[in-house]
């Protein structure tokens, strides 16, 4: 395909080299021009066109070729550029359609994170190794274990709360950052001296977990847990 002007209008498309001095019609402007040997559009009929030699036999080939000729025509495609795009498609769909359940697919981790922090706040160690993943229970035993710890020395006093909040999750990687904070209740503690008077503890401690998306759902990740952020470091 040869890109072609309008030698009129300026109207730009493409014709197949195969056009060289055949007649063209503009769509646009209608004007009636033909393509020179060199690949310009030239204005007015092709010289076969032209030529009083041929009489009626040319009259008739004009009208066929007014027929045939292919109109130029604006943003007209380009058929080897469509057929990367659709290979490109191709293999976009057969992506999704392996990956898609997986990919950018995990649930939101939020409600998974406050289940840790119940399970820390009611002192539930079963509840934390069916969060965690199945291969690192030992190591979950161990995170839950020294977790309670701080949890123990500050819920003397009125009580304490176990809140967690997601810092950073990533889908497709499937790993994700949950710190969990221990905040103690101090009720009818006005400032840090009546609270230190009345055995309630004013510290608030944070534990840093990490977390992994494996077989359907979030999974706490102990070991890398306690690797990145052991407990009693903080």
């Amino acid at each position: 395909m040869i890109d072609l002007e309008c030698p009129k209008c300026g109207r730009v498309g493409s014709v197949p080299q195969t056009k060289v001095n055949t007649r063209l019609i503009c769509k646009k402007c209608l004007a009636v021009f033909h393509m020179g040997p060199t690949g310009r559009a030239i204005l007015g009929e092709p010289v076969s066109a032209r030529d009083p030699h041929h009489g009626h036999g040319v009259a008739t080939a004009v009208k066929k070729a007014d027929a045939s000729a292919p109109a130029l025509k604006l943003g007209e495609l380009n058929y080897g550029l469509v057929g990367v795009l659709g290979v490109l498609l191709l293999i976009g769909t057969v992506y999704l359609f392996v990956a898609g359940p997986w990919v950018g697919s995990s649930p939101n981790l939020f409600p998974v994170a406050q289940e840790m922090a119940a399970a820390l706040e009611k002192s539930d160690a079963n509840a934390v190794q069916n969060l965690s993943a199945s291969d690192g229970s030992n190591e979950a035993a161990t995170w839950f274990k020294a977790a309670q710890g701080k949890v123990e020395e500050l819920k003397k006093g009125p009580g304490l709360k176990v809140t967690a909040i997601v810092t950073s999750e990533n889908s497709l990687a499937g790993t994700a950052q949950v710190d969990i904070f221990l905040i103690p209740i101090k009720a009818q503690a006005r400032n840090e001296q009546i609270a230190r008077e009345a055995g309630v503890s004013s510290k608030t401690a944070e534990l840093i977990t990490f977390w992994t998306y494996s077989r359907g759902r979030w999974r706490f990740d102990a070991k890398k847990t306690l690797e990145v952020s052991p407990v009693g470091a903080g």
